[in-house]
């Protein structure tokens, strides 16, 4: 088994490498260029901070990704590469202008963790089907292109996906033989994934929920093991909650888990999103106002947020756009309930990885939808047989119908390939040995008449 593990390994980590260090090294995201900025700043001079000079920390974003990237750039420069701040940035191009090569050390390190978590999708395929079949299926999911596209964003997105099928792995584990050692490090991991994006905190609901069904009739093992995870997670986050109390010293930063983008403050962004696409102001000008919003300091986005400043504002941005029926779809993000179906297999909110597929051959983009289709209908249809493997999956159905924004934007889901992937392989194997058993009975039938 360690030789069959260590060969996973090592082929999802060539096969990301490969791909990270061919990717063309100056295209990334705004996003990624704050991370960036805030592993650099961590470096030179101790600061959580995006900005180029910073004073103070700036609590804009959950801090995990951006530690790893601290210590990929340190180990970076441990071999004499010159970890810079980004001084040239195209907005329009998405690109960095300028040569930066610890980008590449940034994508390998996202790469080896990803790695990682192959072999523990591995491992939890174990408890379901034969060796064979889940050495078929983790080659199918560790070679399928969107499972590492965005490790070359430096974005929080891959690395995420590491994180929750590390913690599913775990988590099965503790549901097949009880093992309180493994609910411990599925609490770790849950802390580590919430300062990664907080609202995956509602992989803690579904942890819960799953913990009563297997312990429903002995209430006792289900509040202990219950209280395990959560205090544990809890007190993971808990270092970081109190460095943002230190420099905010309100109980109410509870409420946004530690980070000033509030969900407070990212509704107003959105409605002036809304505004900017309806025409009623100038696209500068918008653009303006966010920059201004996000640059703000941290001090008074938390105090913004928590006097209802923002949520007032947003309700403002709303009226001001005038048709009650669209101010009613923006303002309670129908779209993004629809656009989040969508998102959850078939790419058309993935940004660079649609165009990436697009350019290859237009007819690639079915294979999405198709796998996409087959894997939610083998979902619901086999859920009742395989529910124990299924917790992180059924829990972020539920953050996207209770928080459509993160399920807004496809490449938050890249999850979901690695179940969409076996259980389309599950019922295409169902259909195929119903198809031939209809066929014999045919031909037995047709013998018969002979």
């Amino acid at each position: 088994m360690k030789k069959k593990l260590g060969l996973l390994f090592l082929t999802a980590f060539v096969v990301r490498a490969i791909f990270c260090l061919s990717y063309n090294i100056n295209e990334l995201y705004p996003d990624a260029a704050g991370y960036h900025m805030y592993a650099v700043n961590l470096i030179n001079n101790g600061c959580f901070s995006p900005l180029e000079s910073p004073t103070e920390d700036v609590f804009f974003r959950e801090p995990a990704t951006v530690y790893i990237l601290k210590a990929a750039y340190q180990v970076a420069s441990f071999f004499g590469v010159d970890v810079l701040p980004i001084s040239d940035y195209s907005i329009e191009k998405y690109a960095v202008l300028e040569y930066h090569p610890e980008f590449y050390w940034g994508r390998l390190a996202f790469a080896f963790i990803d790695s990682i978590s192959i072999c523990f999708f591995f491992l939890t395929l174990l408890y379901f089907t034969t060796e064979k079949k889940a050495i078929i299926v983790t080659v199918i999911y560790l070679l399928f292109l969107p499972c590492f596209f965005y490790l070359q964003t430096l974005l929080r997105d891959s690395f995420q996906v590491s994180l929750l099928l590390i913690l599913n792995y775990f988590f099965v584990r503790y549901l097949f033989k009880g093992s309180r050692i493994s609910l411990f490090l599925v609490g770790l991991l849950l802390g580590i994934a919430i300062l990664t994006l907080k609202a995956l905190a509602v992989i803690g609901l579904g942890i819960v929920i799953y913990i009563f069904i297997i312990h429903r009739r002995s209430l006792k093992r289900f509040f202990v093991d219950a209280a395990l995870v959560t205090i544990v997670s809890c007190l993971t986050i808990t270092p970081w909650m109190m460095k943002v109390y230190r420099s905010y010293p309100d109980v109410r930063i509870v409420k946004a888990l530690g980070t000033s983008f509030t969900f407070d403050m990212g509704e107003f962004c959105t409605a002036m999103r809304v505004y900017r696409f309806s025409g009623q102001i100038p696209v500068n000008d918008a653009e303006q106002i966010l920059v201004n919003t996000w640059a703000m300091d941290s001090k008074k986005q938390f105090a913004l947020s928590f006097d209802g400043t923002f949520k007032h504002q947003a309700d403002s941005v709303y009226a001001l756009m005038g048709d009650k029926q669209e101010y009613y779809k923006q303002k309670f993000h129908l779209y993004s309930y629809r656009r989040a179906v969508e998102n959850s297999f078939y790419p058309t909110g993935w940004g660079l990885l649609y165009n990436f597929m697009f350019k290859l051959n237009e007819s690639v983009i079915s294979i999405f939808l198709l796998m996409g289709a087959l894997g939610f209908l083998g979902f619901i249809l086999f859920f009742r047989k395989y529910w124990k493997g299924l917790m992180v999956y059924s829990s972020l159905i539920v953050t996207m119908l209770f928080l459509p924004s993160f399920g807004d934007e496809g490449r938050r889901l890249l999850v979901f390939y690695s179940v969409w992937i076996p259980f389309s392989l599950l019922l295409i194997s169902k259909i195929y040995l119903y198809v031939k058993g209809r066929l014999c009975f045919i031909r037995r039938g047709r013998s018969r008449d002979l």
